[in-house]
């Protein structure tokens, strides 16, 4: 465990370092879904928590400045969700650890506007524990996770 938290510590330096002596000054960010995740119950919920998730991080970690727009922006940061399972406290309080974990599987793109270049394109998947017990805001912790990981892939190829 100690060796992992060192590890995602580092990486987290090395990207930080990266995106404040990058030459891009904003970033717009789309968060979009297939139909089938689109029409999800809970998709909206994630979708605007993971926008915060990215944004709160996003303006602690860089100097990067929100365009509004894509015309604007440096550089567009495309998150197309592929699917998700969300698993609210209530699941959490009747079903336990038998709820499952909680998954977000996202394609993740870093398109520069200027050269119409893709920098990055990957595609992750964060998951929660079902272990996180009765209380645990596991839905929570996989936007979170995500946003994590978007910010490090973000410092490795800037």
């Amino acid at each position: 465990m100690k060796k992992f938290l060192f590890l995602v510590s580092v990486n987290l330096i090395i990207s930080n370092y990266c995106l404040a002596e990058s030459n891009y000054q904003s970033i717009h960010t789309e968060i979009s879904a297939n139909e089938k995740v689109a029409k999800q119950n809970k998709y909206n919920k994630v979708k605007k928590n993971l926008s915060a998730a990215l944004m709160r991080k996003l303006r602690a970690r860089t100097k990067l400045v929100q365009a509004n727009t894509s015309n604007g922006a440096d550089l567009v940061l495309k998150i197309k969700i592929i699917s998700y399972r969300y698993r609210s406290q209530g699941a959490r309080i009747f079903l336990g650890a038998a709820a499952g974990r909680s998954y977000l599987k996202a394609n993740i793109q870093l398109v520069d506007t200027k050269n119409r270049k893709i920098l990055w394109n990957t595609t992750t998947t964060a998951k929660s524990k079902a272990s996180h017990g009765v209380f645990g805001k596991s839905s929570t912790v996989q936007i979170e996770n995500l946003a994590n990981q978007v910010i490090i892939g973000l410092g490795n190829f800037l």
